[in-house]
Order: C-alpha cells, then structure tokens, then sequence
C-alpha cells in the first residue's frame, strides 16, 4: 500500500508525493502532479512519511496529525495604560488525532484596572489546563481551544498584595502549515480571571487611599504563538 511521504535530498530539493515502491537503496515516488520519480538513497537527507502522523497539502506544508507537542503564546489586549491585560504561556500536550489537542500550560499574567478611585495592578501566574480542536482539517486550520485553571498570586512582583483565582479563556484562531517542525498560530480569546487584594495609592495632596477589591477581568485578548514538536 502506498504512503505519504515528503523527501528531502541533500542538495535541498524536496519531493512530495507517495511511495508506490521501495527497496534498500532506492524508491519509487508518485508526485502530487502525478508524475513519477526514481530516488536513490544515497542522495536522501531525511523522509517524513505519512504514517509519522503527518497530513499533506499542496506544496511541501503539513501538519502533525498525533504525538507530543509544546506551544509558546504572547498576548495582550492593547488597551491603554489603565485597562491592560498581557499574557505569556508555555504548554506542553498531546496531539490525540488531527481534530484534538490538549495539555497543561504554565505562564504569566498582567492585569491592570482603574477603579473604586484608585489604579489596580496585578501579576500572577496561571497553571490550567489547555484543549484545543480542529473542526476541519485544511492547510489553513481554524480552532476552537480553551484553558481552564488557577491564577497564583506573584507578590513579589510590582502591584502585590493581592490573591489568586479562578481563569478561563475561551478562543477562537487558526494554524497555519508550514514546511518545518515549527508552525504559527493567531488567537482572539476572551480572558476571565478573579482577583482579589488590597490596594494602597495616594491622591493629588500625597494622602494613602486604602481599598479591598474584588475583582473579575473580562478582557478581548488577542495572542500570536508558536507549536513545535
């Protein structure tokens, strides 16, 4: 039975297509153009083949289908000083088929509010739990994903004295193929997250504002990433 595969040659050259034979030293290759191709091994640098859990399209871009894999994402909702939100997060997790993804992610969180009179600002560090899934399966992926956890209060941090809570963050984006072990994504999701603390400012006469808060963030957060196996 014929498989998917992508050839690299050591001159740089790539070759997709399937293999309908192969022996020791060399193979048989049925390109997407439907022509067919002699390669010699010697010349091969390295096969990706399609029972390695990868899906074709055209050209020499794919996508993992199953296995480990990691994600970095940089986010923030671009508001100005006194509503912002920004949002790093490493996960690690598990490609289950072409339409599921799911891990645990780690990472940091700024949120910044203006209310009760006085400027809240807050920094924590979520641990949750990442899923992700793909309704179609095209070059061009789209996705529905969502993470779920506890946001840890970073005291140490400027804006202190405050707790953690509960997060959520529904998203929507897509994920592009790419000829690499890398690919990118984009993101827009909605950050919900509960904080809560006490808060000391001063006003115009140099005078301490004391206050307790209670807060939930809701914030449009737009992300850009990174998946790599």
């Amino acid at each position: 039975m014929s498989k998917s595969a992508i050839v690299h040659y050591n001159d740089g050259s790539i070759f997709v297509g399937r293999i309908i034979r192969e022996g020791t030293l060399d193979m048989d290759l049925l390109l997407t153009t439907n022509d067919t191709i002699h390669l010699d091994k010697t010349f091969i640098h390295r096969i990706k083949r399609g029972d390695e859990n990868i899906s074709l399209y055209g050209g020499t871009r794919f996508h993992y289908t199953k296995g480990v894999f990691y994600s970095l994402h940089l986010g923030g909702n671009f508001n100005t000083w006194d509503a912002q939100t920004n949002q790093f997060e490493l996960i690690a997790g598990y490609r289950f088929s072409k339409n599921l993804a799911a891990g645990i992610g780690v990472g940091a969180s700024y949120n910044a509010t203006e209310a009760f009179g006085t400027f809240i600002d807050t920094n924590s560090i979520p641990l949750f739990a990442y899923g992700r899934y793909y309704p179609i399966d095209k070059r061009i992926k789209p996705f529905v994903a969502g993470k779920l956890g506890w946001a840890f209060p970073d005291n140490n941090a400027f804006g202190g004295d405050h707790s953690g809570g509960l997060l959520f963050q529904p998203e929507i984006g897509v994920n592009f193929a790419s000829r690499k072990r890398i690919r990118f994504l984009v993101s827009i999701g909605q950050q919900l997250q509960n904080i809560k603390g006490d808060n000391l400012n001063f006003d115009g006469f140099g005078n301490p504002i004391s206050s307790k808060f209670n807060i939930w963030f809701n914030r449009t957060v737009l992300k850009v990433g990174i998946d790599w196996k």
